[in-house]
């Protein structure tokens, strides 16, 4: 029985799209900006030889290829359900690129041993969106605390209509409010 051609589909296939570089890829590229970057830490800066001009491309197009790596694995940590419904994505984001580039530039990890590059800086990466989460926690409760503050303040100066003041953060566990009603705010020191 022969297929007939009225049925077959005429759209090209896509093919999909790689989310994120292998670990042995990823592990190459970032030995190799190690490498050409110690060389070009040696060369001297007036130096215009094919060799040095090499080294510079080679460097700058291992770190581009590692900072591009590492910027799809942090969107791809960011769309954790985990980490969904926080306006502050973006800064979390920003956070952690700017936490792993300096772990790159810094060489904190050793290609030398038999890590997984991509499990280094994902941690990396989830520690900073957790700091973050819990510095604009922080913020919030100083927020409502400075704004049932003004409130109060407000309704003492203006004794002539009875203000009801609702506590906008309170929560069923108890997490913004002792027993007395009185916010509690914790520092968060690193």
């Amino acid at each position: 029985m022969a297929l007939s051609t009225e049925y077959v589909s005429t759209k090209p296939i896509k093919e999909k799209p790689e989310h994120y570089i292998s670990g042995p890829q990823f592990m190459f590229d970032i030995s190799e900006y190690y490498k050409y970057d110690q060389l070009k830490s040696e060369l001297d800066d007036n130096d215009k030889s094919p060799e040095a001009k090499l080294i510079r491309r080679n460097a700058k197009k291992y770190f581009e290829k590692c900072g591009l790596a590492i910027s799809m694995m942090i969107t791809g940590l960011s769309k954790n359900p985990k980490f969904s419904g926080y306006t502050w994505k973006d800064e979390m984001v920003a956070d952690a690129l700017v936490k792993c580039t300096k772990a790159l530039i810094g060489k904190k990890f050793d290609p030398t041993r038999k890590y997984n590059p991509f499990s280094y800086f994902n941690r990396i990466a989830w520690r900073e969106f957790l700091r973050r989460i819990n510095l604009e926690k922080q913020n919030v409760k100083v927020r409502a605390e400075y704004g049932q503050e003004f409130l109060r303040g407000f309704a003492k100066e203006n004794t002539d209509a009875p203000i009801y003041i609702k506590p906008v953060f309170a929560s069923s566990l108890g997490e913004f409010y002792n027993a007395e009603n009185e916010i509690v705010i914790e520092n968060y020191d690193e």
